[in-house]
Parts: structure tokens; sequence; C-alpha cells
């Protein structure tokens, strides 16, 4: 009788599941803000050309090259969606500049206003359709809710500078912050409508707003 030979041991071959390399969790974040960021790129784009009302999650995700089930994964609608892109554009439109406008307030600088003014309306150059988008924030309340915040936030800053130069009544205080904040809005939404092309001359915008601004919250006239 022969030897009889044992067959050598494999190592068992797993069952192929499907699944491609594992992805790591940095990675997966990382993604995952990829897609966000392509989401509300698309909004923007979206809202832009059909205004916020006729727009659908259809029109977005088709813009995006996503689908309706990734779309719900980042947002519960297009309500928040809008709310999120109305905040950056908000927190871009006013309170990039930190405590600038704030110290220029409190100082009494007529110039410093001025500058300001003059540098603000360069940053609404470079945002101009996404301006455009703040005409639709009144359509949802939650978003209504989220502007109102961020303006209140500036009146805010401007009442502080008020304060602590302790100028005009305190009673007077809020309320000259808030018509000065309010001409400012004013004049961003006629902008995002018409450009300096239109009824608005860029150059006689700055200084109506300065001369504004200086006798409301400075208490300086010409």
């Amino acid at each position: 009788m022969g030897r009889q030979l044992i067959p050598r041991s494999t190592p068992p071959v797993s069952a192929p599941t499907g699944r491609g390399p594992a992805v790591s969790p940095p990675a997966r974040a990382a993604r995952k803000g990829d897609t966000r960021d392509r989401l509300l790129a698309a909004a923007r784009a979206v809202f832009a050309e059909r205004g916020f009302p006729a727009a659908t999650v259809d029109d977005i995700v088709t813009q995006a090259g996503s689908t309706r089930a990734t779309f719900y994964m980042h947002f519960s609608s297009k309500a928040e969606l809008l709310g999120e892109i109305v905040g950056t554009i908000e927190e871009y439109f006013i309170l990039i500049d930190g405590t600038a406008l704030e110290d220029a307030v409190r100082v009494g600088d007529p110039d410093r206003l001025r500058a300001w003014i003059d540098d603000k309306l360069d940053h609404w150059t470079a945002i101009r359709p996404a301006l455009g988008m703040l005409v639709h924030a009144d359509s949802d309340p939650e978003v209504a809710q989220s502007v109102e915040t961020s303006h209140d936030k500036v009146i805010a800053q401007l009442r502080r500078a008020l304060d602590s130069a302790d100028r005009f009544a305190p009673g007077e205080r809020l309320a000259r912050s808030t018509v000065a904040f309010g001409a400012l809005q004013h004049l961003s939404r006629r902008y995002a409508s018409d450009g300096w092309a239109g009824r608005l001359d860029r150059a006689g915008a700055v200084e109506a707003l300065a001369a504004n601004w200086a006798a409301l919250l400075l208490d300086r006239r010409p």
C-alpha cells in the first residue's frame, strides 16, 4: 500500500462582500463635506436662476449630480438649505470685518466710517448673485428668523459703539442703530436687483450712506 498523501491546508477564502476598500473616518468626513458643498453650490445656482419658490429638490440634485436620498442625508428640506446659504451670505455681507465697523463708530471718525462703507460695497460686487437670494428669506419663517438674528448682531454692534462713546441719550441708541442698519440693508437689496449700472451710482451711494450714518451715529451733520 502506498503512502497516503495528506492534503495541505489552505487558507480559507473569504467570500466577496461587494464592498470596496475601507474608508477611514477622516476621508469619510471629507467626502461628506464635499457632497454638502456641491449641494450648496448647486442650490445657489438654481435659486439664482429659478427663484426659491419655483426651485425643487430635484432641480438641485440634478445640478449637483446627486440624488434625493443624498440630499436628505444633509438637509431636512429646501428651506433648511436656503437658511444655511442665507446665513453664510449674511455673515459675509456684514460681519466679515469683525469689529471694524464698531470701532469706527465708537471713535466717531467719519473718514473711517466712509472707508468701511466703501470697502463693504466692494464685497457686494464679489457676491452680487448671492445677495439676490436674500430677497427669498421671507419665504420661510425659519429662514426669516435666521436673517433677523444676523441683523440683530449688527445692530447690537452699533449700539455697543454708541454706549462706549456715551453718545446720544440711552433711549435713542437702539433706534439710531436700527435705522442706520436699515439704510444699509435696503441699499444692498437695491444693488442686488439693479447693480451700479442701473439707477444707483456707486460713488453717490457711498457718500449718501456715509452722510446718513455720520448724522445718525456720529452726531455730525454737513
